[in-house]
């Protein structure tokens, strides 16, 4: 009997030595790696690219327009021709060439000031578009803290499992040398071997809880979900927030506050593009053009002209059936209601900002509480083990002792993970993953 539980626990302190033997990756490692490979970002990426090549003086009408053009036509054709002083031209199959080409170019001198209000609006939205990605990655690496601390929960219990085995192992070992010497009874031995099977079906149940988390954080990074990984953290005491500055922050810094307002100012120069079509557009024109014709019938046998060409034209807009006025006034009332939608949004983010803070003042509380709980929990056990071993303390006090220890610190580890996430959430509110 000895001899299988000492041969099934070494598959499996084998089997932890295996996952603890994994590379290990960085809170910050697994945010660069998400960064690079996450296809939401690489998408919000390229639409800033594309924001970005929109935001030229050209296309808000700044600069000329150039044209060229060149066009040649053949014709054969078969001409009778009778003058008024009785002479006759007969041809067959004659054939006229003609060449026309030339080079134009036109620019809006004036247009009620419509090109800068619309190369201020594509500013705007290639703001928007910034933001938009920062939102993204934002919202990536909320994910990898997410699923990053979960694995650092997950390995740690593991150990804490680990341990208590051992400990249920050299119980079972003492129980059972002393069952053997008649120095215990049977109902004794048997209760340490179900405590032991107990033990080593948690460490079991805890190690596919690893694997599953290691899975669960390569999907969040967008690579293989076969790639072997392992955490390396150390819960560190941090300085405490305070919920003025982060108020004071998220007004800001919050990328979905930010986006709002620049959108806002977007719709804006929105408004003065409509509204300068009520001021009149001077336009300026020049050109060069040439032809050369020939012809075997007719008049001319041959004809050729170049020259230049120049003059500006101004356009007014007199009436156009109150497009103009009706488009004005829908203008007005999308800034209406963007103004509304940022000031519901601004409620909104500081209503999760507030109530994510209490979160975090939760958790520090129950962190401080279950420290405590963690020291006083081990403590009593180790009294308890010395008292088991002296034949004080009995199996199930020892028990006892033992599994409110490992609960003390299953449930640390928990409030400090949910301490780190707390924590996180506050700084992606306020715009602090956007810097890193």
């Amino acid at each position: 009997m000895m001899h299988r539980m000492i041969a099934l626990l070494s598959m499996i302190v084998l089997s932890w030595n295996c996952i603890n033997a994994q590379e290990f990756l960085q809170l910050s490692q697994a945010i660069d790696i998400a960064l690079k490979n996450n296809f939401s970002i690489q998408v919000a990426q390229n639409e800033r690219i594309q924001q970005s090549n929109n935001n030229v003086i050209g296309n808000a009408g700044m600069l000329p327009s150039v044209q060229a053009n060149l066009q040649q036509d053949n014709t054969v054709t078969d001409t009778k021709q009778k003058f008024l002083n009785g002479a006759s031209n007969d041809k067959n199959q004659a054939k006229a060439n003609q060449l026309n080409g030339g080079i134009e170019i036109g620019w809006t001198l004036f247009d009620g000031l419509k090109m800068l209000a619309t190369k201020a609006k594509l500013s705007e939205n290639e703001k928007v578009a910034q933001y938009k990605y920062l939102q993204q990655v934002e919202a990536v690496i909320g994910k990898v803290y997410k699923s990053y601390f979960d694995l650092v929960q997950a390995e740690q219990v593991l150990k804490l499992v680990d341990k208590s085995l051992n400990v249920s192992a050299s119980r079972l070992a003492l129980s059972s040398s002393k069952y053997a010497i008649g120095k215990a009874s049977q109902s004794e031995y048997l209760s340490a071997q179900v405590d032991y099977n107990t033990d080593k079906m948690q460490l079991l149940r805890q190690q596919v809880a690893v694997k599953n988390a290691i899975i669960s954080l390569n999907q969040v990074l967008s690579r293989d979900l076969s790639i072997s990984v392992s955490t390396q953290f150390y819960y560190q005491p941090k300085t405490v927030l305070n919920l003025d500055s982060l108020l004071n922050l998220v007004q800001a810094n919050n990328s979905t506050l930010s986006m709002l307002k620049t959108a806002n100012r977007a719709l804006q120069f929105a408004y003065k593009e409509t509204q300068a079509e009520r001021y009149p557009i001077l336009q300026f024109r020049t050109g060069y053009n040439f032809s050369n014709t020939t012809s075997e019938a007719g008049f001319l046998q041959s004809s050729q002209n170049a020259g230049v060409h120049y003059g500006a034209s101004i356009g007014f807009n007199l009436y156009n059936g109150g497009s103009l006025n009706r488009r004005l006034r829908n203008n007005q009332l999308q800034l209406k209601s963007a103004e509304l939608n940022y000031k519901d949004s601004s409620l909104k983010i500081i209503q999760l900002l507030k109530q994510q803070y209490n979160q975090y003042e939760l958790a520090l509380q129950l962190v401080a509480m279950e420290t405590e709980n963690e020291v006083v929990a081990n403590s009593n056990f180790n009294i308890a083990q010395m008292q088991f071993e002296a034949g004080v303390y009995n199996a199930l006090e020892f028990r006892q002792a033992q599994l409110n220890l490992l609960q003390a610190q299953t449930r640390l580890l928990g409030v400090k993970n949910e301490l780190e996430l707390a924590t996180a959430e506050l700084l992606k509110m306020v715009g602090a993953f956007s810097k890193q």
